[in-house]
């Protein structure tokens, strides 16, 4: 028999056994996955009815708050206040240092070709020359 499209051969018991293959298959995925959701039902309700577990569970919901409560507290002293502005301040501090630090090695590098420059111990000190993108405009 020839398929009136055009292309390979139309094969009626070929297309027959793919279809009994096809539907067999989608029965036991059906069968699987129904056992799947049994079992997982199962295991969930051994966690579930477990009065250890749901104690702990609470303890550890509780402690978390706790923590967390705890948290916000320190948040607010001042000397938390005052060393996270010391932080941020360093932070920009090391920011500026390096960007220039990035300049002057690009400059070095172009001067001597070399990537590593002499310490006043006498060892070499090597660097890596990084590009940054920028946003297309």
């Amino acid at each position: 028999m020839v398929d009136d499209r055009s292309g390979p051969t139309f094969d009626a018991e070929s297309m027959d056994a793919t279809q009994s293959l096809i539907q067999r298959l989608a029965d036991q995925l059906d069968q699987l996955k129904a056992k799947q959701k049994e079992l997982s039902e199962m295991l969930k309700n051994i966690f579930v009815n477990d009065e250890t577990f749901n104690q702990n569970q609470l303890q550890a919901k509780e402690a978390a708050k706790a923590f967390k409560d705890r948290a916000a507290q320190l948040n607010e002293t001042t000397e938390v206040k005052d060393l996270k502005m010391k932080l941020a301040d360093l932070k920009e501090d090391l920011k500026m240092v390096e960007e220039s630090l990035d300049i002057h090695c690009l400059n070095y590098y172009q001067m001597t070709n070399t990537f590593s420059f002499p310490t006043p111990d006498g060892s070499e000190r090597e660097f890596v020359l990084k590009a940054h993108l920028k946003p297309k405009k």
